[in-house]
């Protein structure tokens, strides 16, 4: 049995755009054609002067392997950074 877990976590201090929680997770599917399916999502917040999550800033889930999941982590990372918000590249 497959166990769903997070695989990379980072706390984001970008300066200029403030601080952020960025979270990878592998996690169980919950589409109704793909209940048996797994797949790593990664989502970020915005954090407050406390360390605490407040904004929901990005998701970029869907990878079906760790290296395109580190991937995607790393990219919301780099925008945030850059940028201070996540914009999906398509």
């Amino acid at each position: 049995m497959k166990e769903e877990k997070q695989i990379i976590r980072t706390e984001l201090f970008s300066g200029e755009f403030g601080n952020f929680f960025i979270s990878t997770c592998y996690r169980r599917s919950s589409a109704a054609l793909a209940p048996d399916h797994y797949f790593y999502e990664t989502f970020a917040w915005k954090l407050n002067d406390k360390n605490e999550r407040t904004d929901w800033v990005a998701d970029n889930s869907g990878a079906i392997t760790i290296k395109r999941a580190e991937e995607q982590h790393f990219e919301v990372c780099r925008q945030l950074r850059e940028k201070g918000k996540f914009e999906e590249i398509k």
